[in-house]
């Protein structure tokens, strides 16, 4: 989804819920698609999802965020041509609800173990990674992230395996 700017140019709209707390524990889901949606991962042949090179460091980093995140734990995921869908659980947090405040992430500011710092530095390293690899230029990997993360209620693990498809 895209808004003019002031410019008359087109941008996108980020869709992000206002005011709500990204470092608070949960579930999310979320969705991280490539500039342009152009297929960089790989492609799908006969219902399978065929994983490139760029596709197997995106899902290499994605069950690496943990080692990076102690409080993130990455679930189901998949890779698919032009975007990665990921469920990801931030568990307890380290800090009592007083200091809520000051993990609201501002522009320009990113806040320790919040979603978009995780989000963002995954982006970051997947995109550093296939430019090492592959030789190209890292910042057109990642599209701006403009599907907000959905923190889902009542979510378990076993819940997310249940449900997930084959």
């Amino acid at each position: 989804m895209a808004i003019p700017d002031r410019g008359g140019q087109m941008k996108p709209k980020h869709l992000r819920m206002q005011g709500w707390d990204f470092t608070s524990p949960g579930w999310y889901f979320l969705t991280l698609s490539t500039k342009e949606m152009r297929s960089e991962f790989g492609t799908v042949v006969n219902g399978r999802m065929n994983l490139n090179e760029s596709g197997r460091i995106a899902e290499r980093f994605w069950r690496e965020i943990p080692a990076h995140f102690p409080r993130a734990v990455v679930d189901e995921h998949v890779v698919m041509p032009n975007h990665v869908h990921g469920l990801l659980q931030l568990t307890t947090a380290d800090w009592s609800i007083e200091g809520r405040s000051e993990r609201l992430e501002a522009f320009g500011k990113p806040v320790a173990g919040s979603i978009s710092t995780i989000v963002r530095s995954y982006k970051s390293a997947v995109s550093r990674a296939l430019a090492e690899a592959c030789g190209i230029d890292a910042s057109t990997k990642f599209a701006p992230t403009t599907m907000p993360p959905v923190r889902i209620s009542g979510v378990t693990s076993a819940t997310t395996r249940s449900t997930s498809m084959p």
